[in-house]
């Protein structure tokens, strides 16, 4: 089921890597359309931070290599947009966050998440950021 804020959102949607390219489209995108939006970041303080707090979102400050900081930015959100960035962090913390991300999702009974990924098969490529 699509949901959308001219017929109604369910929750909040947090949104991991916020400042990021992607997590940052993510949440102008919602925002635009009426959601209100959990923009997770390890530095709130930061400019992209404080810009997203400027269009209304709530930022909120999260590690994902530290799953007890999603715990509370994670309470009560309905969805979640979820990205890591292995030309930063590396492959093996990108599989690494991504489950620390999921694993917490789950116990928060988030309901709905979409993942940001390159690669989308289970065979190998070869290029080591699409199979992570």
């Amino acid at each position: 089921m699509v949901f959308s804020a001219g017929r109604g959102t369910p929750g909040v949607v947090a949104v991991v890597g916020a400042t990021g390219r992607q997590g940052s489209a993510v949440v102008r995108h919602l925002l635009k359309d009426g959601w209100q939006v959990r923009a997770l970041t390890r530095n709130p303080s930061s400019n992209a931070s404080q810009a997203l707090r400027a269009l209304g979102a709530e930022v909120q400050q999260a590690n994902t290599e530290d799953p007890a900081s999603l715990r509370i930015p994670f309470e009560g959100a309905y969805a979640l947009f979820n990205v890591q960035n292995p030309m930063t962090s590396g492959i093996d913390a990108e599989v690494r966050q991504g489950s620390n991300v999921a694993e917490t999702a789950a116990e928060a009974g988030i309901r709905h998440v979409v993942y940001g990924a390159a690669g989308v098969s289970d065979q190998p490529t070869g290029v080591g950021s699409w199979d992570s």
